[in-house]
């Protein structure tokens, strides 16, 4: 058990919060989306996308996920070590170095590369072990993966490969979130499909083959195969927030995942006319009262939320004022009643009704990418699981 979930967090300043129950619808229509025979991999590499990898792993696994994904050798040792015995597979790269802590961890890594092959052989016959892996094709993203005019080669000489077992084959897609017609997506899926077809006329089927993460998931049936990679989907993100409206025609809704919360430090009286924070940026028009919150961007809370965001405090908006500070937010607290020193503050997520979304900070912050909100909070930052 973390100790994350064995704290008190009525004593913590700045902490993050991740719904079970959330977790849970979005991992039932992913499910309703490929059905039950589909395994689903769980992505929760970059620290679960910022909600924290042993919490929210613990959680998946328990929903039941059938797989999880990780990217580096740390983090699938993180979830052996937690007692998690689903398949881990491994999608980055690994060290020669880190082999054999992989083949004792009954990691499966995803190759794509020859000699990377052989040093897992080694380290598993070192071992008195059968390593599983995967193959990578480079259908078009252009990463990870081998060419299709070299992957049979490839794969011909990992199979020839003592000690290991070859039980997968997979791909990534490059454009699988852009909606309408998408040729590029539908070359690459062709060209995954071609590799496919040449190993089965060689004599060699996957056990299971893979290429779908959310975009993919939700788009494009014809790419779920035997396994499905979701990421963003589980968190409770679509590929575009444009997307809400018809997906939910579709019968398909996601729960945001993640609370980011914290606590009014100090309350402070000032006169109008008084400027706020670094620069100078804002001046009161007003008498009013400020909140101080002790977050900032060291804490991986956006500087382009400066004058622009909000938080929510007795399930109201309070406006940041002046700029976000390396340690400090400071927020207008003027006409929400009965604020006090100690009292919860929500920066991301949901209060008494009101919500303050990822899309919607992802849209301030210099329209980026929601992935980059959530995954920019520190992991050292207390995380637990929550109804």
């Amino acid at each position: 058990m973390s100790p994350h979930n064995l704290r008190d967090q009525s004593t913590d300043l700045l902490w993050i919060e991740v719904s079970k129950s959330a977790f849970a619808h979005n991992l039932a229509q992913v499910t309703k989306l490929v059905g039950d025979e589909v395994l689903v991999a769980a992505c929760v590499k970059g620290n679960a996308y910022g909600h924290g990898l042993l919490v929210s792993s613990r959680i998946l696994d328990e929903l039941g996920v059938d797989w999880f994904c990780v990217f580096n050798p740390d983090e699938a040792l993180a979830l052996r070590a937690e007692g998690i015995t689903k398949p881990i597979l491994v999608i980055g790269y690994v060290p020669h170095s880190r082999m054999r802590e992989m083949v004792e961890a009954g990691a499966t890594l995803f190759l794509s590369d020859l000699s990377d092959a052989e040093a897992l052989a080694e380290a598993a016959g070192a071992v008195g072990k059968r390593a599983q892996v995967h193959l990578k094709v480079d259908s078009g993203l252009t990463r990870y993966g081998v060419r299709p005019e070299a992957f049979q080669a490839f794969a011909q000489s990992v199979l020839s490969l003592k000690n290991l077992e070859v039980t997968g084959v997979g791909t990534h897609f490059a454009t699988s979130d852009e909606a309408g017609e998408n040729p590029y997506f539908q070359d690459q899926i062709g060209v995954f499909e071609h590799v496919l077809t040449e190993l089965s006329e060689a004599g060699f089927v996957p056990a299971i083959r893979h290429a779908a993460n959310s975009a993919a998931l939700l788009r494009y049936p014809e790419s779920h195969f035997e396994m499905v990679r979701p990421g963003r989907a589980l968190y409770g993100y679509l590929p575009k927030p444009s997307d809400v409206a018809a997906y939910e025609a579709r019968g398909i809704t996601l729960k945001q995942v993640l609370q980011v919360k914290s606590r009014v430090s100090q309350l402070k009286r000032v006169p109008k006319g008084t400027s706020v924070s670094y620069g100078c940026t804002y001046v009161t028009e007003r008498e009013s009262v400020l909140a101080m919150l002790p977050v900032g961007y060291a804490d991986g809370y956006s500087r382009f939320l400066s004058n622009c965001g909000s938080v929510l405090v007795h399930g109201k908006r309070a406006p940041i004022r002046g700029k976000v500070c390396m340690n400090v937010t400071i927020v207008d607290v003027t006409d929400i009643y009965g604020v006090q020193v100690g009292d919860e503050v929500v920066l991301l997520g949901e209060q008494d009704g009101e919500l303050l979304s990822t899309y919607e900070m992802a849209e301030l912050c210099m329209q980026t990418l929601p992935y980059n909100i959530i995954t920019a909070f520190q992991e050292t930052l207390p995380r637990f699981a929550a109804e």
